[in-house]
């Protein structure tokens, strides 16, 4: 009965052990998960603030560069012949440096901002890294914190967690990946959208006479597609239509199915 009783305290003391490293994965996994989880959201706050806050800087100039330039250039005894000039051909070439200019602007803010996104992302990244290692520290001091018969059982149920760990840090990398993608595919967009402003702009300041031409290229352009498309679709029904005179037989098959 002693045996036995001595057994049965062993078995529960390693199934102690084990529990105990186990319950130490747990709660670095729990914590690592949070903060991976964290991430996104502070990205795309910090990225969509900062780029909105970029956009408004180059509207902002791009706006008072524009006013400064008409009022000076629509001012004086000749500026009603230059504001119905503009309004014919459109404006100068010359308003095209503002865009450009607050684009520059545009880019210089939005490089700051992926920087402090950078930032956030390398913070929690680094205190995830940190808690999976305090993690395995704190398992290994465990095991060796154990009485010599429990040694064992303690090595070898810290090699089982071991190899959770480093999918963990696994998970942390792959994190790092994704969250690059994001962020280069955010950004990307968001220049995208930045240039489709700049000609959103550039056919404001377009004159009637552009603005007809453009109208005339477009009718043009689309009685040429309406044309391709009209030879494609002919030259298809011309071979259908000899492949109906070689199967006749076929043919009528078909369509009475």
């Amino acid at each position: 009965a002693a045996k036995g009783a001595t057994k049965s305290k062993d078995e529960a003391k390693r199934a102690e052990v084990t529990a105990r490293i186990q319950a130490i994965y747990t709660a670095t996994e729990a914590d690592v998960k949070k903060l991976l989880d964290g991430i996104d959201p502070k990205v795309d706050k910090a990225f969509d603030e900062g780029e909105a806050a970029a956009r408004k800087t180059f509207e902002t100039y791009v706006a008072a560069k524009m006013s400064a330039y008409k009022k000076d250039r629509y001012s004086g005894w000749l500026g009603g012949l230059r504001w119905a000039k503009d309004k014919l051909i459109g404006m100068p070439d010359k308003v095209n440096q503002f865009y450009e200019a607050g684009r520059e602007l545009y880019l210089k803010e939005m490089d700051g901002v992926i920087t402090r996104v950078a930032n956030i992302v390398g913070d929690d990244l680094t205190a995830a890294k940190k808690r999976i290692a305090a993690g395995k520290t704190e398992s290994a001091g465990y095991v060796k914190s154990l009485p010599t018969h429990l040694q064992k059982v303690g090595a070898e149920a810290s090699k089982d967690i071991n190899d959770k760990f480093e999918q963990l840090e696994d998970d942390v990398n792959s994190k790092q990946d994704a969250v690059v993608d994001t962020l280069a595919t955010k950004y990307v967009d968001a220049r995208k959208g930045l240039d489709d402003r700049i000609e959103e702009l550039q056919a404001e300041n377009k004159g009637l006479v552009d603005k007809a031409i453009g109208a005339i290229k477009a009718v043009i352009d689309t009685i040429r597609k309406l044309a391709s498309m009209l030879m494609d679709t002919l030259a298809r029904v011309a071979q259908v239509v000899g492949d109906i005179i070689k199967h006749p037989v076929r043919f009528l098959g078909n369509l009475i199915d």
